[in-house]
């Protein structure tokens, strides 16, 4: 098992950066534009994330794909749940 928790702060980081400064509805209530940062957020992934671990750890892309690879550890003994509705 791998640490990869940077890989995936830098990606959390960026995403977030780039959804609060150019994906924004808070000037407008274009909702649409909820959907291009999803494309957006993607291509992150993918890019900071999967390219990554696979360049870092050399495992096949496939590999993560077919299978749940990430496991997801948290830091403390409780973690708060957010649901999305």
């Amino acid at each position: 098992m791998k640490d990869i928790t940077a890989i995936f702060e830098t990606y959390r980081e960026c995403a977030r950066h780039v959804r609060n400064t150019y994906f924004s509805t808070r000037t407008t209530q274009d909702w649409d534009i909820i959907e291009d940062f999803e494309e957006v957020e993607d291509i992150l992934f993918k890019k900071l994330i999967t390219d990554q671990v696979i360049k870092t750890y050399s495992i096949d892309y496939r590999e993560i794909i077919k299978t749940n690879i990430f496991l997801i550890v948290p830091s403390a003994t409780r973690m708060p749940v957010m649901i999305s509705r």
